[in-house]
Parts: structure tokens; sequence; C-alpha cells
């Protein structure tokens, strides 16, 4: 606060004295009158004074890694803060420090088109401990479904609105749109739990009856595929898993005698990636496979539903970069499951989604 006193003060004496020379330079040179110099004086002062609310101390930008979601997706944001003020910004708990980051988010569909409300009241997105130096930019990303609930199908808009103790007013962002959407189903199949031996609680009556379920999602970008884990009352997984390539490089889906899903999913004419998921959908295995002779292919063996993958070779990392290089199952992220990186200038959320 001294600081800005100082500041202050400075800006004033450096104004009076600037005012004081510009009198006796038009009171003497000039013959101007001292009354009509003085309401000029005058009203620049004001015009000084007032500059500082009008220019805006902090502007604020959002940004969403894709324009359609599913439902239950991560839906990530990027908002970057910049400190236009001459003095440092702080965020924390001290009254003087006081401020704080919310999201104005509407349901766009239906004649109610409310903002919606925090999930906890007491919670909402920190910034506490964030200092922006002056002239400064800071980024941060958050998962809107942390804080908000998005989930259901529609059109949302959304803007971030930032606040602080030393400003008297609130800064916004401008508004963005996003769709959650249901995907188009592309494949899916019913499977029971298997229970664990030696389980005192294995239940004998009834098994317990999942679904896996294979949903191709356009992001406003790229077209993708994503698991869904799921029965009639919970959701278990999501996770996104490849490209979908259309119709020429459909993915292989095969269970085994564990209930696992296996996947074999091509990337290219001589480039496939194998994912093992099990019945909460967590990633058990995952190789990339370079073509050979033979296209690779998933076999199961009736006798005892183990299931094989057949033909081709496991991709080497030096030696097949060529192949493999702008593959989205390479990345450094969720042991290199499954990585895709948006356009240029938009590279929020990766497909990382595989994960265990």
């Amino acid at each position: 606060k001294v600081g800005y006193a100082l500041g202050d003060a400075g800006g004033c004496m450096t104004f009076a004295i600037m005012g004081s020379t510009f009198s006796l330079y038009m009171t003497d040179a000039l013959g101007l009158n001292t009354a009509l110099i003085a309401a000029l004086l005058l009203i620049f002062t004001m015009i000084f004074l007032t500059f500082p609310a009008v220019h805006a101390q902090l502007s604020v930008r959002i940004q969403l890694g894709q324009t359609n979601y599913l439902e239950y997706d991560p839906v990530f944001i990027q908002v970057s803060i910049r400190n236009n003020s001459a003095h440092a910004v702080a965020f924390g708990n001290l009254a003087e420090l006081k401020g704080g980051l919310k999201f104005e988010i509407r349901h766009e569909n239906g004649k109610n088109r409310r903002y919606l409300p925090l999930i906890d009241p007491k919670t909402a997105p920190p910034l506490t401990g964030i200092i922006i130096p002056p002239g400064a930019t800071k980024e941060f990303t958050f998962d809107i479904c942390d804080y908000y609930d998005v989930h259901r199908p529609g059109a949302y808009s959304i803007r971030a609105v930032v606040s602080h103790h030393l400003f008297r007013n609130e800064y916004i962002s401008p508004l963005l749109f996003f769709n959650i959407v249901p995907g188009v189903n592309i494949w899916s199949t019913k499977f029971g739990v298997p229970e664990l031996l030696g389980n005192k609680n294995i239940k004998t009556e009834k098994i317990e009856q999942r679904t896996y379920r294979i949903v191709s999602l356009y992001t406003g970008q790229i077209h993708v595929l994503n698991l869904i884990v799921e029965d009639e009352n919970k959701i278990y997984a999501n996770r996104r898993f490849a490209y979908n390539l259309g119709a020429e490089f459909k993915p292989q889906f095969v269970l085994d005698f564990l209930s696992r899903l296996h996947v074999l999913a091509p990337a290219s004419n001589r480039v496939f990636a194998y994912y093992v998921f099990d019945h909460d959908g967590r990633l058990q295995n995952r190789r990339v496979v370079i073509k050979e002779d033979r296209k690779p292919v998933l076999v199961s063996d009736p006798k005892n539903g183990y299931v094989t993958l057949i033909g081709g070779r496991d991709a080497i990392p030096d030696q097949d970069y060529e192949e493999i290089k702008n593959i989205p199952f390479l990345g450094s992220k969720a042991h290199g499951a499954a990585v895709v990186t948006p356009p240029k200038g938009d590279a929020i959320k990766q497909l990382d989604a595989v994960q265990e």
C-alpha cells in the first residue's frame, strides 16, 4: 500500500510541475487569461484522474480445447489473465489480497436459461497464492466439471470473471460456446463382471452386468473414439483411445475369458495400437504394432477364451520413427497411450484419456 501511495504521489507531483510550467509559458509568452488556463488545467486533471477507471487493469481471455464433448467428458478450459497495471497483483487470504475467479456458464437449451451454480458453493477455481507481475500474463487450466454440472446434453455458453480487492471493477472474458453431445455409438456389448477367486463376498445369485460401448465423437476439429464402461446406474470409465479414421480403418474389439476388452485400432495402413482394458476401464496392456507380411488381427480361442494378437511386430521408436512420429498412440502421458496434439494455438487438452 505504501508503494502504491508513493507512486500516486509521484504522479500527482509530476502533473503539478508540468501544469505550473505550462501556466507560466502560456501567461508570459502568449499572454492568455489565467482563468482560461485554470479551466483547461482542471479539465486535463479530471481526464488524468479518471483514466485508471477507464483503462482495464486486468484483461481476461479463455480458450477451450474443443467445441463438442461427450457426457462425462472432462471439459478443460485455459484462462489467461494479463496484468495491465503498474504494480503486481497478488491473490491471497488477507483482506487486501482478496480476489477470485468464477465462470458464468449458461445452459442455452430450454426456456430457463440461467447461470449454473457451483457444485460446492465453498469450492471455486483457486487463485490463492498467485502473483502476476506488472505487464505479465499468467495462464491456468481447469476442468470445468470439477466446479459446475455441465453433463446434461445441450449448448452452453461460458465466460470467466476475475475480481480483486485492489480494483473496483470485475474483469470479464469474451463469451465462448460449447456443446455436450451423446456421440454416435459404433459398437457395444454386455458382459459379466468377473469375481475374484477366494473372495468371501462372491455373489452366487446374480452376476453383475455392465456394458462396453464405443462412441465416435466429432470434437469440432477431429473425429475420435471413446470407450465407455457403464451399467444402468453408473459410468465406470470414459476413455478416449484413438482417432476415428472411417470404415477402412475400423478397430477390432474382442472380449476374453476375464471379460477384458481387447482393442486393435489402426492408425494407418501399417501401424496399429493394441489395448487391453479391464471391466473398470483401466488400461492393462498397450502395444504399438507395425504390419509386415500379414495384417495384425485379434484371434479368440473358443476353448479357453484367450485372446491373441497375431501378425506384425512391435514398433521400435528409433527404427520406426518415420512410421510412428505422427501417430496418436505415442504421447508422453498415460504411459504413451493415445495422445493427440490439437491444431497449433490450441494445445489445452491433449487426447490423453487412456490412463490407469
